[in-house]
């Protein structure tokens, strides 16, 4: 819940907003990169179903062929939350004195503050969500990553999971290493208008810097860019600063 005292609140804001705000506002999910699933309050199993070949040659006996396989993926919710306490005078200097009327025994506080204050905590869950959606690891010593397995832990443990080697990303090299994870996507998802490349924040430079040093091959380098989007070879690229440097993922939102 949010608690508001000493202090005049406009009622703009509710908890709901606030965590919605907080949750939706992750980089990753609000670009569209993860399938979110709501009203799950504890655990839900999420089915996965393929079935072999149904072909067979025609005749006039009934003969059923193909065999349908049903498998689930369990996903538990990590419970979470965030008390944060300030002191109106903490505000004062930087903010409130641009803010209040004049007189030091004025005691109205605007909504304005409480807005600004309400919006650095939303940026600062923000952040330290992305980074938990990512890198979180129940064993680490960081007690905001611990709070949660994140997906690279989990693809890490998973076997389906195809592991490319790597180096360190850099301008000169960021196109041969994003070919390296293109080359090894599994043909089952190459069509599937899900797929998707994530990639730490910072490759960001590194891609427009390759388009500098080559702007006449851009589609020879297999760089697409519209606005400020971009994909490779038609997949589109994810940034995110959750995801650690030299580290790409490609796989489909529904995955996630």
């Amino acid at each position: 819940m949010a608690f508001i005292d000493n202090g005049t609140w406009d009622g703009k804001y509710n908890s709901s907003e606030i965590y919605s705000d907080c949750i939706f506002g992750a980089p990753t999910i609000e670009k569209g990169g993860v399938k979110f699933l709501t009203t799950v309050k504890k655990s839900v199993k999420i089915p996965i179903m393929n079935m072999s070949s149904v072909l067979q040659s025609d005749a006039c006996v009934w003969n059923p062929q193909g065999d349908l396989t049903l498998t689930d993926k369990e996903v538990t919710v990590c419970k979470m939350r965030f008390n944060v306490e300030f002191c109106i005078q903490d505000l004062e200097t930087s903010y409130l004195s641009e803010q209040m009327q004049a007189g030091a025994m004025n005691s109205d506080f605007p909504a304005s503050p409480l807005e600004y204050v309400l919006g650095l905590i939303t940026k600062t869950v923000r952040k330290d969500y992305e980074m938990l959606l990512w890198q979180g690891d129940t064993t680490s010593l960081n007690p905001t990553l611990a709070l949660c397995d994140g997906f690279l832990k989990v693809l890490a443990a998973d076997p389906n999971t195809i592991p490319v080697a790597g180096v360190a990303l850099t301008a000169a090299n960021i196109v041969a290493e994003l070919t390296k994870v293109y080359n090894a996507i599994d043909d089952c998802i190459m069509n599937d208008n899900e797929l998707r490349l994530y990639m730490p924040i910072g490759t960001k430079k590194m891609l427009r810097q390759a388009i500098a040093a080559s702007p006449s091959q851009v589609n020879n380098l297999g760089i697409g860019l519209g606005n400020d989007d971009f994909d490779f070879f038609g997949i589109p690229i994810i940034f995110t600063n959750g995801i650690p440097a030299d580290t790409i993922v490609a796989t489909t939102v529904w995955n996630l």
